[in-house]
């Protein structure tokens, strides 16, 4: 049975929808919204077709893609030919706590064309984070974009025919049934990081270190004494840092790679929806990774419940932290805590965190990663780190540890010790060992 039928509702279908999800004014105001976008769509396309005729539409649409097809393939040929490796790994499966999913992928570039082989990611988990076939392909098809045409409008089949994807059956990326699936798209993240981290000895001005690759959302959710009504809450999407790139710091609290669709709510919104109170939302200092240039910051989001509640999480790179490229250090990883009220402070080993009851009047706090360096941190402009210290993403101990540069705090004055910092550079680089899987010049 449909649930529209010649446009026509289906109220019974739409009834068992609601009564199979568990917060049913949500996902149906999210099912509204397909369904007018859909319509939206059909909309125009109709009025261009009515206004040009169907054989100028068609001819419009292969040129199109033809022109993206074009400009994807150049892109392509002026990387050098070359077969290029990485892997990473994700913290666990939830299930097998601390044992380490390997994230293993091949890229081969022949001329105008590029394969991405994943074939070597890992065999499908026994905890519920795998992702069907169509997660691996996207996550393959964001990287070449990316690397290919990032600012070229439309995306478009057109815009992938340079690109062959190999992805067998029963990688966690490629998953087939009874294995379980997670809500959201955390393998893919990873895997994207890793064919970056694979390209990045070809063209690092055309990649990007690792970021947090996670939404990092906490859901607490119970039953509401004051309304009677049962609560379920998304506390999270808080944003976290982006790796840096060749030539620029990475961009701080920002969501994360595929989930470009995926919105922040003001804080005023979630606590009328939910028994919470947001108590602080800051940018988390020095979770960048130390670079020439910066990591972007993750953020520390901080939650008081208002009512007895149950939460669980699903938090990846809480142990493997996004990493740095070409010299570039890693950033901090995701982590997650709770405070009760009598001051005692619960961590947990790793993000996958079982249900756990948490009282009215305790916290949790939220810190999400930083995104990797890039390039040796030694090497970045004394002024850049004295203005990070100022802003406080990065502390008096950092500057000097991370980035060899000495900064004296006097009251609410911060000054740099120009001869002090050159003194301590020159012991610092004296002391450096190359990277010579990752090292490039620049």
């Amino acid at each position: 049975m449909k649930s529209f039928r010649a446009g026509i509702e289906n109220p019974e279908i739409t009834a068992i929808i609601k009564a199979n999800v568990r917060v049913p004014e949500r996902a149906m105001g999210d099912m509204r919204a397909q369904l007018a976008s859909i319509r939206t769509g059909e909309r125009r396309v109709m009025h261009l077709l009515k206004r040009y005729g169907n054989e100028a539409f068609k001819q419009s649409i292969r040129l199109i893609y033809e022109q993206s097809e074009k400009v994807a393939r150049a892109a392509v040929e002026k990387i050098p030919d070359g077969v290029y490796e990485a892997e990473s790994f994700m913290d666990d499966d939830g299930v097998s706590l601390l044992k380490h999913i390997p994230i293993k992928v091949r890229v081969e570039v022949s001329g105008d064309k590029m394969t991405i082989d994943l074939s070597d990611v890992s065999p499908q988990v026994a905890g519920f984070y795998n992702s069907g076939v169509t997660a691996g392909r996207s996550a393959a098809e964001v990287v070449f974009k990316c690397v290919t045409a990032p600012l070229l409008l439309p995306i478009n089949d057109g815009s992938f025919r340079p690109l062959k994807i190999i992805l067998p059956p029963g990688r966690v990326v490629s998953a087939v049934k009874p294995a379980p699936v997670r809500v959201w798209m955390t393998v893919p993240m990873t895997v994207c990081d890793t064919i970056f981290r694979a390209l990045a000895p070809a063209c690092p001005e055309r990649t990007i270190a690792g970021h947090y690759a996670d939404l990092c959302t906490v859901n607490p959710h119970g039953f509401d004494a004051s309304t009677g009504r049962f609560f379920w809450s998304h506390i999270g999407h808080p944003g976290g840092g982006w790796g840096a790139k060749h030539d620029e710091d990475g961009m701080s609290a920002t969501v994360c790679l595929n989930d470009g669709d995926t919105h922040n709510s003001p804080v005023e919104a979630t606590e009328a929806k939910s028994p919470i109170i947001v108590e602080r939302r800051t940018l988390r200092q020095d979770s960048g990774g130390p670079g020439k240039f910066r990591g972007g910051l993750g953020v520390a989001n901080e939650v008081r419940m208002r009512r007895t509640a149950t939460i669980h999480a699903h938090v990846e790179r809480t142990i493997c932290a996004p990493w740095g490229l070409h010299g570039g250090k890693d950033a901090l990883a995701n982590r997650i805590s709770i405070e009760r009220t009598n001051g005692e402070v619960e961590k947990f080993p790793t993000g996958k965190i079982k249900p756990t009851e948490i009282d009215a009047g305790d916290s949790f706090l939220i810190e999400t990663a930083g995104g990797g360096g890039f390039w040796n941190p030694l090497q970045r402009d004394a002024q850049r780190v004295l203005a990070d210290v100022r802003a406080g993403y990065v502390s008096l101990e950092a500057a000097r540890r991370d980035y060899g540069v000495v900064i004296q705090q006097h009251g609410r004055r911060f000054e740099f010790d120009a001869a002090a910092t050159a003194e301590l550079r020159r012991q610092n680089n004296a002391l450096q060992i190359p990277d010579s899987k990752f090292q490039v010049g620049e």
